[in-house]
C-alpha cells in the first residue's frame, strides 16, 4: 500500500513539472514573440503617439485641415470678419532654408519647417507669405536658378526630424516661373523630406532632388532623383 502511495506522488510530481515546464516554455515563446514585434515597432514614443492606432502619420488629414484654413479664412473676407494680431510676439520657428536672390529684385526667401515660405523685395524690412495656398506648408529646401532669378524649385517635407519634434512629410516637388507668385507641382510625392535641391548652374532644365523617404518606415521611396526637362 505505501509502494502504491509513493508511486502516485512520484508521478503526481513529474506532472506538475511537465505542466510547469508547458507554461515555462509557452511563456518564453510569448516574450520573444512580444520583443520580435517591438522590434518592428520604431522606438520613438512620440512617434509612436502621433501615429496611434494605425501606425503611420496621416499626411492627408494635414492637408484637408489646411484645406478648411483657407476655405475658412475666404468665408470670413466674404462676410468681412476682421481679426487682429494681439500676441505674442517671442515666439519663433523652426528656419530651414534661406536664399537671396542674385537678380536686380534681391529677393530674400525663408522656407520654415511647417510654415510654408515667406518673401522679402525690401531687405527684410516687410515679408510675404507666397506658399500658403499649397497643400503642403512642411518646406526642406529652396532652390533659385543661377541664370534666371524668377525660377525657383521647394521641395517639401522637413528633414530636420527628432529633437522633441516631428514634422510631417512632404508632398514632392514644387516650381515656380514668377518668383515664386504662383506655383505647380513637379512630382514626388511618394519621398517623403526632401533635404536637398540643385539647379545645374549651366542647364537649367537639369534638376537633381536628395530626398530621405517617409519618416520613421522602411520605403524604397529615397535616395538621389534627377530630371533633365525641369518637370
Amino acid at each position: 500500500m505505501k509502494s502504491i502511495k509513493t508511486l502516485a506522488g512520484v508521478l503526481l510530481f513529474i506532472g506538475f513539472l511537465g505542466v510547469a515546464f508547458y507554461l515555462l516554455d509557452k511563456t518564453n515563446k510569448n516574450q520573444i514573440q512580444s520583443r520580435e514585434e517591438k522590434g518592428k515597432l520604431p522606438n520613438d514614443i512620440m512617434f509612436m503617439q502621433r501615429a496611434y492606432p494605425t501606425g503611420t502619420i496621416k499626411s492627408d488629414a494635414y492637408r484637408l485641415g489646411n484645406a478648411w484654413k483657407n476655405q475658412v479664412e475666404k468665408s470670413q473676407r466674404m462676410i468681412a470678419n476682421v481679426w487682429e494680431f494681439v500676441g505674442p510676439l517671442n515666439i519663433g520657428g523652426r528656419i530651414t532654408d534661406i536664399e537671396i536672390s542674385t537678380g536686380t529684385t534681391n529677393a530674400i526667401y525663408v522656407g520654415a519647417a511647417s510654415g510654408g515660405i515667406f518673401r522679402s523685395l525690401d531687405n527684410a524690412a516687410s515679408w510675404q507669405p507666397i506658399f500658403d495656398d499649397q497643400p503642403m506648408l512642411a518646406i526642406g529646401d529652396i532652390e533659385i536658378s543661377k541664370s534666371d532669378t524668377d525660377l525657383l524649385y521647394v521641395g517639401t517635407g522637413e528633414p530636420n526630424a527628432g529633437g522633441g519634434s516631428l514634422a510631417y512629410d512632404g508632398d514632392g516637388i514644387y516650381k515656380s516661373i514668377d518668383g515664386g507668385n504662383t506655383w505647380q507641382s513637379k512630382g514626388l510625392e511618394n519621398v517623403g523630406s526632401i533635404s536637398k535641391v540643385i539647379i545645374d548652374p549651366t542647364d537649367d532644365n537639369k534638376v537633381f532632388v536628395g530626398a530621405m523617404g517617409p519618416l520613421f518606415r522602411n520605403d524604397n521611396n529615397r535616395g538621389v532623383y534627377r530630371s533633365e526637362d525641369g518637370e
